[in-house]
Order: C-alpha cells, then structure tokens, then sequence
C-alpha cells in the first residue's frame, strides 16, 4: 500500500497502539493526533487519503471535527477524502448521528485487525476506482452499501457470569500487539486506575458530566483488552452518567447508582490485574 497515507484522530493511548500496530502491517503512512482541533490543523497542512475518526475526544469531538473537515471539503482548500467513524458505541441513533455529522463509513471498537483492515481496504478502493468524479462536493464516496450499523438498544448488563478476561478478545490483543502485549497490559492497567479516580472525583463534586469521559475510556480500553466484564460495568456507570446528565430527575439512576458501579469497578479492576498476572505467569 505504498503512498497511501492516514490520518487517525483518537484520544486514548490504548487504541492508538492497537491502531498503530496494524497500520505498521500494512505498511501505510500514517500520523496519529489526540483530538480533532489537531485533525483540522493536520488536514490543513497535508494531504491524506482516509481519516479514521473517534467520536469522543476532548478539546473538539470528531463530529464536530468532521463538520469542520467537511466545510474545509466544500469551499475547496482540501482535497476531498472519505472519513471513518471509530466509535466504542453501539447504540441506536449512532449511525444517524455519524451520518450526519458528515462520515462516510463506522467502525465499532475494539480494534480487530481483520476487520480493521478490510475497512481501509474498502474506503481507500471506494474513494481510488471512484475518482474525483465519484466524491461529492462534501468528500462523501458515492456508494450503496456503507456499513451498516448494528443498533442494539441500551439495557444495564447482568455481568456476574462472564468471566474477567475473554478467551478470544484476549487472544485478539495478542496478536495485533505481539511483543508489546506485557507492556500494555502494565499501561491498561495504569490507565483504568487513572479513570477510575477521575470518576470518584466527579461524583464526589457531584459533577455527573465529568464522569462520563472516563467511564467511556474505561469502557473502551477494557474491551480492547478483553476485560468485558469490566467494560460492561463502566459501561452501566456512562449510561447512567448520561441519563443523569440529561436529566436529572431521571428515573432508576442517582449518584448513589454511579457509586455502586464505581465499587464494582474497583473491585473487579483488582481482580482483573490479578487474572493478567496469572495468565503471564
């Protein structure tokens, strides 16, 4: 895949690596940024063939970087080019809220190689046997068939009977990172107990939006680990950080609730470095 060059906007450490290991397979060019105000600052000053695209960043999310990309697209000063949402979420409206926030295509999180893989394939033959005349004025690829989205509805999860590490998600992470596979799990591990005093700090100045950041991340970098247990878990306490955050008198869901999560939380992330460190042994 020689001269092809991406762009991959995404905030957290652990998927950046797992990103960039299979990038480094596929032999492309490519640079990483950490928010999308630096997405539109590098788009500005080089030209890329396919933006991968997080959702939820700080500084400026990847909607509203997308918007921007896409405005740049429209009035001529970038050439245009297909961008790929890299979301942690599967819920319904997702798609929707991708679509019209001006991405061409979705990927959910974890990052599996195969699958990762085939959508830069996809894109990048898309948007190379389309041509200019294919891509529209807003860098949308002119195709039927983009991905569908899958959008199970949201519902809190019985968790107490799955195990703390997946077989097969653990055997994922193995073999995208490899030689580095100890080392992340030293980071991951690192990393969650970051986000976890980032959480307890927000429910202990009651700030509900503050939490749902580092429940997101905490959610997100546990799946790509195979720590689904605990990602379920973070995933109950964004959910309710949401619903509280959107309103406050919201049934079924208080700080309380966000507290119970964080203990569970606690307490399996314990757990969970003590089932990495029986496996390594």
């Amino acid at each position: 895949m020689d001269g092809i060059n991406i762009l991959v906007a995404e905030d957290n450490i652990v998927n950046q690596v797992f990103i960039k290991e299979v990038l480094e397979d596929l032999e492309v060019e490519y640079e990483i940024v950490s928010n999308g105000e630096e997405a539109v600052e590098a788009v500005k000053a080089k030209t890329y063939d396919l933006i991968m695209m997080d959702c939820l960043m700080p500084v400026m999310d990847g909607f509203e970087a997308t918007r921007t990309i896409k405005g740049l697209i429209s009035n001529g000063d970038i050439k245009p080019l297909p961008i790929c949402a890299l979301t942690a979420n599967a819920m319904k409206g997702d798609r929707e809220k991708c679509l019209a926030a001006g991405m061409d295509d979705y990927l959910s999180k974890p990052v599996r190689k195969k699958e990762l893989t085939n959508k830069i394939m996809s894109l990048l033959k898309l948007s190379t046997e389309a041509g200019q005349s294919d891509v529209d004025a807003n860098g949308h690829v002119q195709e039927e068939g983009t991905a569908k989205v899958d959008e199970p509805p949201v519902q809190l999860q019985d968790v107490d009977d799955e195990p703390l590490l997946d077989e097969d998600a653990v055997a994922n992470a193995r073999s995208i990172l490899k030689d580095k596979y100890s080392g992340m799990v030293e980071v991951y591990i690192t990393n969650s107990w970051e986000r976890v005093e980032e959480i307890e700090k927000a429910i202990g100045d009651l700030d509900v939006e503050a939490a749902i950041r580092p429940a997101h991340t905490l959610k997100s970098t546990s799946k790509q680990m195979g720590a689904l247990k605990l990602s379920d878990v973070a995933k109950e306490l964004e959910y309710c950080a949401k619903a509280m955050h959107k309103d406050e008198e919201a049934e079924d869901v208080s700080m309380d609730s966000l507290s119970g999560y964080l203990n569970q939380i606690r307490d399996l992330l314990a757990r969970t470095k003590k089932a990495f460190e029986e496996q390594a042994e």
